[in-house]
């Protein structure tokens, strides 16, 4: 589905829109904003309405969804799965959206903006920090690496009988 852009529009991966969110964060107030891109399938799709709190970076738990600042200094919402610590303090997160496999990015703790607290799909409002959200998404991050195995190995296999014919 396309949004056709307005005046009051900004598009997500713009460097303006990072300023602007960064700004309303960092002063301890809430943003709403629509998800472009489909890095966080199946729990948050294109189109979605994120709605993103301030965090204290060092209350950073495994399993939230933040948004933060990539290298480029464009915005991106992922899921925390690694807390890096040095001297048993966090130092730094990595974070991968669900549906991509792999390692996912190193994050500062400093590149950390908010926590998204809430995605709005048409009318139905879905917590990202329910305690039943938390254990969906645990258990899709450990079964995700089967799946994409799977098609992977289905696609050889049809490419190997195609070959055979």
């Amino acid at each position: 589905m396309a949004y056709p852009p307005s005046m009051n529009t900004f598009l997500a991966h713009s460097l303006d829109f990072a300023g602007l969110a960064e700004t309303i964060l960092r002063s301890g107030n809430e943003i709403r904003f629509r998800a472009c891109g489909n890095s966080m399938v199946p729990f948050v799709e294109n189109g979605d309405i994120l709605s993103v709190i301030p965090m204290d970076p060092l209350k950073a738990r495994i399993g939230d969804v933040i948004l933060h600042r990539r290298k480029n200094g464009a915005l991106a919402a992922h899921r925390i799965q690694r807390i890096l610590r040095d001297r048993a303090r966090p130092s730094a997160v990595r974070t991968r959206g669900d549906a991509h496999p792999g390692d996912g990015e190193m994050i500062p703790l400093e590149a950390i903006l908010g926590q998204v607290i809430r995605v709005q799909r048409g009318n139905r409002k879905i917590s990202l920090t329910s305690r039943s959200h938390r254990a969906r998404a645990a258990l899709w991050s450990a079964i995700q690496p089967a799946g994409i195995l799977a098609r992977r190995l289905a696609r050889k296999t049809g490419r190997a009988l195609k070959k055979l014919r």
